[in-house]
């Protein structure tokens, strides 16, 4: 069986297996990076759970549009991971770094929102604004992406400063008790250099941008050949 309709009919099906392939292999990766980067065994379990509470909340509100692309459904979710995950961390490092200085686990935590919410905020506002811009799109499909990924990151952004503190400080205990050495060096000396080279980097990548910019205006730069003015 071939044609238009059938492909129509199998489009959903296909795109749902494959969105279910990718997070097959994007939550395994994602969790193993996490439990690399983190100080605790346990940090990337609080994290998969807040952003898997606002996964859920997102797809199961979506019954206020009536209807939504099988696209728009499928991808969703692992937009809103890859998008969303950033700022539950910028907390929970927070949170660290106050319980490192002697503060004992509340005042840690009410220190550590108060500290996160400007960066969490202005991240995840820029990244609502520009999904909110697909709304405007005349393709159907952008307007119905642009409100599902807006009200994801909404949701994320709640989860985050709303959930995992209370979370995070019913589960201290268990934070503690998985805590490990970073398998990662720390970058002190890499910013030290970077700071050290900032303004020949600066005047190489201008110089650098500066040349790409004059080859494509003269690549696009209309020529005469001919001798008269």
């Amino acid at each position: 069986m071939s044609g238009t309709a059938v492909t129509d009919a199998l489009s959903p099906f296909h795109t749902s297996s494959d969105i279910q392939k990718i997070m097959l292999f994007v939550l395994p990766v994602t969790f193993i990076v996490l439990l690399l980067t983190t100080n605790s065994w346990f940090e990337p379990v609080l994290f998969m759970i807040t952003i898997g509470i606002a996964i859920m909340l997102n797809r199961g509100t979506n019954l206020l549009f009536g209807e939504i692309s099988f696209v728009t459904n499928a991808a969703g979710s692992v937009l809103q991971l890859a998008v969303s995950m950033d700022c539950s961390i910028f907390l929970l490092h927070r949170f660290a770094e106050n319980r490192a200085e002697g503060k004992d686990v509340q005042d840690a935590m009410v220190a550590a929102v108060k500290q996160s919410t400007g960066s969490v905020l202005s991240s995840g506002l820029t990244t609502v604004t520009g999904f909110a811009a697909l709304i405007l799109m005349r393709f159907k499909i952008g307007p119905d992406m642009g409100w599902v990924m807006a009200k994801a990151i909404v949701f994320s952004l709640l989860c985050v400063l709303c959930f995992l503190p209370a979370l995070a400080i019913s589960t201290y205990k268990l934070i503690d008790k998985t805590q490990h050495k970073a398998f990662f060096p720390d970058f002190h000396k890499f910013a030290g250099a970077v700071m050290k080279l900032r303004i020949p980097a600066f005047l190489i990548a201008g110089g650098t941008l500066s040349s790409m910019a004059a080859a494509v205006f003269t690549a696009r730069m209309p020529l005469r050949w001919d001798a008269t003015s």
